[in-house]
Parts: C-alpha cells; sequence; structure tokens
C-alpha cells in the first residue's frame, strides 16, 4: 500500500466529471495530482507525475484497453480502476485482462470510489458488485474465454 495522501491520475473526457471527483478525492487519503481528459494526455501526465493509482473512464475513445496497458508499461506497478458507463461483464474482464485492477460502475458513489482504489491498492481486484456477480455467474457458465480480436482491444 502507497503512503498518504495516494498520488491520483484521474483520466475522464468530461471536465465536469474530473471536477468532481478532484474536490471528493482530497487529502488526507487522496491527492490528485493530474487529470487528463484524452488517452494522450493521460500517458504523459503519468510518465511525469508517477501516480500511485490512475482512475481511468474507459469508454472515451483511446481510453480502453490499450490505454490500461500503456499506463502499466510507462509507470510500472500503477494501479489502474476502471470507471465505466457499461455493466457488461465480458467488458470488465477484458480491462481486467489487460491489467486494470478494479472495474466501477459510474452509478457508484464517489465514496464507494475512494473504497474501490485503497482494496486495489491493497492488492485485491475490487468490482463493483454487479460486475462481481455477473462475472462469477458466466465464469461458471464458461462464456468469458473469446480472444478479442485487434479492433475490439482498440474500441474496448
Amino acid at each position: 500500500m502507497c503512503a498518504f495522501p495516494i498520488r491520483t491520475l484521474l483520466v475522464d473526457p468530461h471536465p465536469v466529471v474530473t471536477d468532481a471527483l478532484t474536490r471528493r478525492l482530497q487529502p488526507p487519503g487522496f491527492d490528485v495530482v493530474g487529470v487528463a481528459h484524452t488517452a494522450n494526455e493521460a500517458r504523459a501526465r503519468a510518465g511525469h507525475l508517477q501516480p500511485d493509482p490512475a482512475v481511468v473512464e474507459t469508454e472515451a475513445a483511446g481510453c480502453g484497453i490499450r490505454l490500461i496497458e500503456n499506463l502499466g508499461e510507462i509507470v510500472p506497478g500503477v494501479t489502474v480502476v476502471s470507471l465505466s458507463s457499461s455493466d457488461d461483464p465480458v467488458r470488465a474482464a477484458h480491462l481486467l485482462r489487460a491489467g486494470a485492477r478494479g472495474v466501477l460502475s459510474k452509478r457508484s458513489s464517489v465514496d464507494g470510489l475512494a473504497r474501490y482504489l485503497k482494496s486495489a491498492l491493497g492488492g485485491r481486484i475490487a468490482l463493483g458488485a454487479r460486475f462481481r456477480s455477473e462475472l462469477v455467474a458466466r465464469a461458471i457458465d464458461g462464456c468469458l474465454n473469446a480472444d478479442l480480436t485487434a479492433r475490439e482491444g482498440e474500441v474496448f
């Protein structure tokens, strides 16, 4: 686990979202050291700021699996938690395979995000309740074995 405050990078194309998250994730627990609204900004800021976790909205153009993989290369050991507008458990599984340590619905509370970040930083996979139940059910049914095509990797 990291020292407090936890140096955090936020990635979301909507300034209203990053502004709200920045206000809520305040010291002593978190210090939002950077905000990015595009994948390219996220890559540049991550390399410069070396955040502990990165919270990434993964439905925005270019902010999917490839960005999660890139952040892991740019900042070895970074904990990436995906904020998702989708409740698709297959998408969540692909994000986890790419290196995300958590997937949380944008419908969750900001307080929930803080708990999930701390959980992921502690080495656990942090999943919202809907993702947990759906992933377990699908894993039991063997439905998560499909591989993505190269194009799906860019989009997802």
